[in-house]
């Protein structure tokens, strides 16, 4: 899970200057116009604390709960080679050493109808320590709110005492036995050794929680001190905060709360090796169907590796691919496979940063009975359909007609309840402009032959993998992991 956050009055020796006094807030930045749906009825403003997090604020008087989240770009790729789940364990001691010992306590006892944001990885749940980002936050009934901001400005000071790290620890390994945690280490049963997305959680002998000992308590509590001081800043961050006030109300708690937060140069962990180097592709990963993996017994993956082109969402080259592959033109590999019988559905995504400076672009089907039996006439397909893309991709009229389709479907995007929209935008937020952060993934304002290139040049085969939930004869027992996999080469 994650990490973020900090705020308001210090209990003990005081990290950051007290605020004693509900004062009137220090004028934020001045705030850019959000773009929204237009049956979106809710009142946005992208706004710059005077301490500088990138702040979004969401107003809709139907609401009835109030929502944070805030998120620090520090997440399980910077663990310590030799503590893996530090970051998630950084996650628990700044929610006061465990969600379920502390937080959850004070609320059922004095705020009724307090919920923890649900805390979770890459495919973008709130409030859990992702690859590259750890978020926390909460959602209260509305006439909870003040409450529920002084206690969570308490629980965010980051004191880390020794009680607080062993029940965090206590919480850390029950996490650890998650099967939602075992899908993690499933994905990357195969990535090098040498990579840090290989151990999310990992091995008991170099895990951070492996002992509660005095002696380890004290270095950790050393080491979650250090990390806090070095990676807590507010220019580290982002902030979302949704409820029914008006947005100067909203703007005024954002302020008082989050603007002590100091700002501060933050050197980032540099990860130079390959997840999945060159001399090891393509191969196909086979994870053994366990029982509650039935669900995805009739998937299959091909995973092209892509470096990461954020920069580049002007053009979002990653969307346009996958627009491309799942439109509903008669040419796409989407009308295709559908004509075939072949499948029941695809889905195209791509986590540019997942392995820090890479990550991958993703094309997935759900396979029919009649798919079953041609798995590896799908698998060949989509090569040959990414191989051709080039042809299509680079015209200039095909790259306007995505620009028209990815406006229509923003235009049809489902109202998120706050919760959900809050995690959404603090994530896009250290992507987008403000002006761009609700839109997100469905921007295109300008066509880049090179950007789009640069994805074309990925969608090779001896640049990718397949992922099948399939029994193999002779799959590897690896003791850390609680299951079976095999790893074929092609």
């Amino acid at each position: 899970m994650g990490a973020l956050l900090l705020i308001g009055q210090l209990i003990t020796a005081p990290l950051y200057a007290k605020q004693s006094e509900y004062q009137q807030p220090i004028p934020s930045q001045q705030h850019v116009e959000v773009l929204k749906p237009k049956n979106d009825t809710r009142e946005y403003r992208s706004i710059t604390l005077s301490n500088n997090i990138r702040t979004m604020l969401v107003s809709d008087p139907k609401l009835e709960n109030f929502s944070v989240n805030l998120r620090l770009a520090e997440g399980r790729l910077g663990d310590p080679s030799d503590q893996r789940g530090f970051a998630h364990l950084y996650e628990h001691m700044i929610y006061g050493g465990s969600v379920r010992y502390t937080v959850f306590e004070y609320f059922s006892e004095h705020a009724k109808n307090i919920r923890t944001i649900d805390v979770n990885d890459k495919e973008r749940s709130v409030g859990k320590a992702f690859a590259n980002s750890t978020e926390l936050g909460f959602y209260v009934t509305t006439n909870k709110t003040d409450k529920a901001l002084v206690v969570f400005n308490q629980y965010l000071q980051a004191e880390f005492t020794s009680k607080e790290i062993k029940r965090g620890i206590r919480a850390l390994n029950r996490h650890r036995v998650d099967k939602q945690a075992e899908m993690g280490k499933m994905l990357f049963a195969d990535a090098s050794p040498l990579h840090p997305i290989r151990y999310f959680e990992g091995n008991p002998v170099n895990h951070v929680a492996r002992s509660d000992s005095r002696e380890d308590i004290k270095a950790l509590r050393k080491q979650l001190l250090a990390h806090h001081k070095a990676k807590f800043s507010a220019n580290n961050m982002t902030l979302v905060v949704v409820g029914p006030n008006s947005l100067d109300k909203l703007a005024e708690y954002v302020e008082h709360y989050f603007s002590f937060i100091p700002s501060f140069p933050v050197e980032h962990k540099n990860i130079t090796v390959e997840a999945y180097p060159k001399e090891s592709l393509p191969h196909t990963l086979y994870i053994e169907p366990k029982d509650y993996l039935q669900n995805l017994s009739n998937r299959l993956t091909v995973q092209f590796f892509i470096p990461n082109n954020l920069k580049d969402w002007q053009t979002n080259p990653n969307e346009y691919v996958s627009w491309l592959l799942t439109n509903n033109d008669s040419s796409s590999l989407k009308r295709k496979l559908v004509d075939l019988n072949y499948i029941s559905s695809i889905n195209v995504d791509s986590s540019p940063k997942q392995f820090g400076s890479s990550g991958y672009l993703n094309v997935g089907v759900a396979l029919t009975q009649t798919g079953e039996l041609n798995r590896q006439k799908i698998i060949d397909l989509i090569y040959q359909y990414t191989s051709q893309l080039k042809g299509k991709v680079l015209v200039k009229d095909n790259y306007l007609k995505y620009i028209a389709d990815a406006n229509k479907n923003f235009e049809q995007t489902e109202v998120l309840d706050g919760k959900k929209l809050a995690s959404k935008l603090s994530e896009n937020l250290f992507t987008y402009p403000g002006q761009y952060a609700l839109k997100g993934e469905y921007t295109a304002l300008r066509f880049d032959a090179s950007a789009i290139q640069t994805v074309l040049n990925s969608l090779k085969v001896d640049n990718s993998r397949v992922i099948q939930f399939k029994q193999q004869p002779d799959m590897t027992i690896d003791p850390s992991l609680p299951f079976k996999y095999k790893v074929v080469n092609k």
